[in-house]
């Protein structure tokens, strides 16, 4: 929410940067008069910035910067047409004065926008992926968890792809990028402390011995957008609450909870409610508030009868993504077998 608050005062503050530049270009004069012009260019890229200052994703930019070089092109021609077209129509007034109207609109479009456009697109694009190339180099929003066997997992890829077919579901799960999972901690770590946490979590491995889990039933819950999503409910054993409760303890030093979009896996535009899962996982997921599930997705099942047994073969830290999904695997261990 506080993200949210400091957006929309950045996009009051341009729009007003925008509007004052725009009546000081005016008192001033902007035919052949330098100042006026350059007050003009700032409240045109102001304007543009109040638009776009919230974005974090370089092709965003991109196409910003592509759209405004050909927008400039398109506007030079359109302008030249309607001007030669007011010409023609002189005496028929509607249409001459339409013409007048749309050759205007295309020179200031030409001359002021699209130079503009061109100005923050090529600004934000560099300085999104450097700031992007700083941050992945600094922190990651991870996920420790539990990949179960191939039986399980082929049976949440199954289910899953049921909603997919019938809700248009945003998680689509896989063996490759998109993992079945049960999630035992999450939060923010630093890509330097990436080695010392695996070398904790092999250790837990090596240990601990889960034996036969359970999936005991279908459970369906409401995200903080009011939308259903459907999990696998996990029974949560000693050895599993055990597990959960060692990887909290021990990585506790490690995970920070100051998630932002940048640190998530891929280029899509993450949702606020896999930011405020991780943000405030700690608080509302784990120890005594732990529930193992594995997610299969958004949408209500035809069925809410199902149990099955199944293994945890690995331990693993995770690169999230878009709505908490195991994306890419960062370390794995094997866990004790019973």
């Amino acid at each position: 929410m506080k993200d949210v608050k400091k957006s929309r005062k950045v996009t009051f503050i341009f729009l007003a940067i925008s509007c004052l530049s725009l009546i000081a270009a005016f008192i001033v004069g902007i035919s052949d008069n330098l100042p006026g012009l350059l007050l003009c260019y700032i409240a045109s890229s102001a304007f543009i910035l109040a638009i776009v200052h919230g974005w974090r994703k370089v092709w965003k930019y991109l196409v910003l910067l592509g759209g405004s070089v050909v927008g400039f092109g398109l506007g030079v021609l359109l302008h030249n047409f309607c001007y030669g077209l007011s010409k023609l129509t002189a005496d028929i007034f509607v249409l001459h004065y339409l013409f007048e109207v749309l050759h205007v609109a295309f020179f200031l479009i030409t001359v002021l926008v699209c130079p503009a456009g061109v100005l923050v697109g090529a600004a934000g694009s560099i300085i999104t992926a450097i700031m992007k190339f700083k941050r992945n180099k600094v922190k990651k929003a991870v996920d420790v968890v539990l990949l179960p066997n191939e039986a399980m997992t082929d049976k949440a890829i199954e289910a899953n792809a049921k909603l997919v077919a019938k809700f248009g579901s945003e998680i689509v799960l896989n063996k490759k990028d998109c993992l079945p999972h049960i999630s035992l901690a999450m939060g923010c770590a630093d890509e330097k402390d990436i080695d010392s946490v695996g070398e904790f979590l092999r250790t837990i491995a090596e240990k601990h011995s889960l034996g036969e889990l359970t999936v005991k039933g279908i459970r369906t819950t409401v995200n903080s957008r009011g939308e259903s999503v459907l999990l696998f409910e996990v029974e949560k054993t000693e050895e599993l609450q055990q597990l959960h409760q060692e990887v909290m303890r021990e990585l506790g030093p490690y995970l920070s909870y100051d998630v932002r979009s940048d640190m998530i896996y891929g280029d899509e535009d993450v949702s606020e409610t896999a930011l405020l899962w991780i943000a405030n996982y700690r608080e509302r997921a784990s120890f005594d508030k732990f529930f193992p599930h594995i997610t299969i997705g958004y949408g209500k099942p035809d069925n809410l009868s199902f149990s099955m047994k199944f293994t945890a073969s690995k331990l693993a830290l995770c690169h999230l993504g878009n709505h908490c999904t195991c994306r890419k695997i960062l370390l794995s261990f094997d866990i004790k077998k019973g």
